[in-house]
């Protein structure tokens, strides 16, 4: 069963801020993501729930949070595509 993506209020607003092609990169990059998520490469010196997701041919970067017990991703922006 695929983790319920987690979106806040931030995420949502940076979403709406980015061009058509890096929103339909990110939710597909997003969709793969929840199917497995501790796949994604980790992220070093942070909790060991948090993963490096990246989208728009690597030009941008979220970092995901993995609540296990919940099957849920909390999603925030890191660096836009340019």
């Amino acid at each position: 069963m695929p983790y319920k993506i987690d979106l806040s209020t931030e995420v949502v607003a940076d979403y709406q801020r980015l061009q058509p092609w890096a929103q339909r990169s990110l939710e597909a990059a997003l969709l793969v993501a929840s199917d497995d998520p501790h796949r994604l490469p980790a992220v070093p010196q942070q909790s060991e729930h948090a993963r490096i997701l990246s989208f728009a041919d690597g030009r941008g970067l979220c970092m995901v949070e993995i609540d296990d017990d919940a099957k849920r991703l909390a999603v925030r922006l890191i660096e836009p595509p340019r």
